[in-house]
Order: structure tokens, then sequence, then C-alpha cells
């Protein structure tokens, strides 16, 4: 196999966007991030692994964060952990080609590497029915920042973000980004927020991926989180996107349970695994 690195965002959409996009749904993430480099002009990288049939599996990474990995073969994920730099966090993708690149990368290396994260990735194409709560959907605003930024904090906090995805000005960014596109949402009732939740849009019509949805310990149990995740994809789909995805935590049936309820199907299996 053939491993092709490119140094820009720009090179590495050029050269992979029309294959990862045959499969948007199980390349979402990849597809997400590079596009967002690719935007917002942010430093990354990235690799091609292809066979004298076209390409096998991508990987594109931007700085301190473990590359993610496009769905793909099993050999060509090996190979990409033979020919990596030797610099790696870990790596994330779909769990059968993460796992073969960690197995192959610790070989390689003589480095140890711990499971972060094993997620479901989630889509869906029509919102059940659900009981809504007082209050209702909005979005965010910069007047909202002093009462957004706890509760950011508090939910990367609380999904295990990698270390470098909870720092305060790396919060602070992501949600100033999504309150700067509109993709910033809190579920109010009267002064008060009750749940957020944003999105990442990975292509212009279909794939906008719901994240960082969080209902304080305090208001849990009302169906707040249900309500912002619903509303909001229900307000994505009525605005064009063909279908949203999100990811859930495996080890949290709570928000499995509710993503199953308003209609999500599971997609594939997702791994984190971080290397020493």
């Amino acid at each position: 196999m053939l491993a092709t690195t490119f140094e820009t965002p720009a090179e590495f959409e050029h050269a992979s966007w029309e294959w990862l996009s045959r499969q948007p749904r199980r390349n979402n993430l990849i597809l997400s991030i590079a596009r967002r480099a690719v935007k917002l002009a942010e430093n990354g990288r990235g690799w091609l692994i292809s066979s004298d049939g076209g390409p096998e599996l991508a990987l594109f990474q931007t700085p301190q964060h473990p590359p993610a990995m496009s769905d793909g073969d099993i050999e060509a994920a090996r190979c990409a952990a033979r020919f990596l730099p030797p610099d790696l966090p870990g790596i994330v993708g779909p769990s059968a080609v993460a796992d073969a690149f960690s197995a192959e990368w610790c070989a390689r290396t003589s480095q140890s590497a711990h499971l972060h994260w094993e997620m479901t990735f989630y889509t869906l194409d029509r919102v059940e029915p659900f009981v809504h709560p007082g209050g209702s959907l909005r979005p965010a605003t910069v007047a909202d920042l002093d009462a957004l930024r706890p509760l950011a904090m508090a939910a990367a906090k609380a999904m295990n973000l990698p270390a470098v995805e909870q720092l305060p000005d790396e919060v602070e960014k992501r949600i100033r980004r999504n309150i700067a596109g509109d993709r910033q949402f809190i579920w109010t009732e009267g002064s008060s927020i009750r749940a957020i939740a944003g999105y990442a849009e990975a292509m212009e019509d279909a794939g906008a991926r719901i994240g960082l949805v969080y209902t304080p310990p305090e208001l849990r149990g009302r169906g707040y989180g249900t309500a912002i995740t619903g509303s909001l994809a229900q307000l994505l789909l009525d605005q064009g996107q063909a279908w949203v995805c999100l990811f859930a935590d495996n080890a949290n049936p709570v928000s499995n349970g509710i993503y199953r309820r308003l209609g999500f199907q599971p997609e594939l299996d997702y791994r984190t695994w971080l290397f020493d």
C-alpha cells in the first residue's frame, strides 16, 4: 500500500473529500474536522493510504489532538501505524480500524495504549415525538456567554473530553465559534438556562453533528436534555439537513436511551485510544 502525507488541510481535502463523502455517515467525524480546519485556516496534516484500487483509509490531525480516522480497510490501518510520525497522542476512529492501528502502533513504538472512550455514532432522519417540558429552544448570543461558560466547562469535564478540549480557553473558543456560526443553542425557562447543545456541520446539507449536550445535575430528570436534543434535531432537519447525528458514550445508558427514543439509530462504534 502507498501512504501519502498532506501538510495542509486544503491539500488533504482536495485529495480525499470525494472519496470520503461517498460514505458521509460513516466518515462524518473526519469530514467535519477537516472541513472546519479549511474554513478556519487552522493548521492540520492528513494522510491517505491507497492500494492499486484507490484510497483505502484516510487520517486527519489538528495540533494537540489524536488523528481522526475514516472507516476503511484493516490492513490499511496497520500500514498507517507503520508510516505515521512517532509523535501521536492517540487515535480515534471506527472501532475495527482504530483497534488495528493501536495494536500495530504499540508493537512498532513499544508504547502502551489505554482506551479513553467507547462511543456509539448515531444518525437520525426523523424525530420521534417527545414530551416538551416548560421552556423553549433558542440560539445563544454573546450576551449568554457568562452563563454558558461554566455549563460548557462542566459539560467538557462530564463528557471526559481530551484534556486540551477541557482547557478554559479552548471551551470558550468553541462556544464563541458556535455562537458566531449560529450553531450554539440553549433551552431556557424564564431567565434560566436549563440545558445547552450545539452542532458541527460536516457537509452543506447533511451530517450536522449535535454535541456538548448538557443539563446541570440539579435539573436532570425533567426532560430538558430530551427536549433540547429533539428540538435542535428537528430544527436542523427543517432547515434542510438530510440527516443529523451525534456521539454517545457507551458508559452512559441514560443518554443512549434518550437518543434511541428520539429516533437516533446506531451507525457504528468508535474508539479513542491514547498512547503513553
